[in-house]
């Protein structure tokens, strides 16, 4: 279940023509196939981003040295 799947129209069942069973079984499997396939395809962008979003963050929220402060800073009291 999608974090946006509610956005989705669930077209595919109202659009899909009906067909033989013997021809059906075929088109029912590969039709699984292809929602599997788009699936892992959504799983491994999302690890994707996720990495990504983990590699640029980890090291800009756990930074052990603190930032240097300039030195010739002009004190006016």
């Amino acid at each position: 279940m999608g974090l946006f799947s509610f956005l989705k129209r669930d077209t595919a069942d109202a659009a899909a023509p009906k067909k033989s069973a013997k021809s059906g079984a075929k088109a029912s499997a590969a039709d699984d196939v292809q929602l599997l396939r788009i699936r892992a395809r959504r799983r491994l962008i999302g690890a994707a981003v996720l990495v990504a979003a983990g590699v640029v963050g980890f090291p800009l929220i756990f930074e052990t040295q603190p930032r240097p402060i300039p030195v010739d800073l002009p004190i006016d009291i």
